[in-house]
């Protein structure tokens, strides 16, 4: 065999070989492991996208109509939607919480004060890791508020 054709074999196993090996280990991968490598998607800030929309249609109606986020028959169709994502709800207007959701009950004392809008992928509230997104606004009668769309990250 020639010099030529046994270098033209060595890059050849050179390429081919890490390609399969590559996909031999994400094969097994996929075998030992199954759904736990979708574990990815319950991480702290995985929710940001989930509940983007309905994120994006409360500050609309805070911006627009605040007094809206006063009715509970709206504030309750809202959260039905949100609960499906997990996630939970809480209103306050001042220093008093007017609306939350059922699930997260109990932790209304250890929410972010006004002024701390935003995202935090990580707070812990009593003992439990959660995700907050917050924002803050004005009701007509000039009154602080907030919406808190509260998720527990496992």
């Amino acid at each position: 065999m020639s010099i030529r054709k046994r270098l033209f074999i060595s890059n050849a196993v050179m390429i081919i070989l890490p390609i399969i090996l590559f996909n031999i280990y994400f094969i097994l991968l996929h075998l030992f492991f199954g759904n736990e490598l979708n574990s990815f998607t319950h991480w702290p800030g995985a929710h940001v996208e989930q509940n983007q929309p309905a994120f994006s249609k409360l500050t609309k109606t805070a911006s627009l109509q605040p007094e809206k986020l006063l009715d509970t028959t709206y504030l309750d169709a809202l959260s039905s939607e949100l609960k499906k994502e997990q996630t939970g709800l809480i209103i306050r207007k001042g220093k008093n919480v007017i609306y939350h959701s059922s699930p997260i009950k109990g932790i209304e004392r250890d929410i972010p004060a006004f002024g701390q809008e935003g995202y935090n992928p990580m707070v812990r509230l009593g003992n439990q890791p959660f995700s907050i997104r917050q924002h803050d606004f004005y009701f007509d009668d000039g009154e602080e508020g907030s919406i808190l769309l509260i998720n527990r990250d496992y």
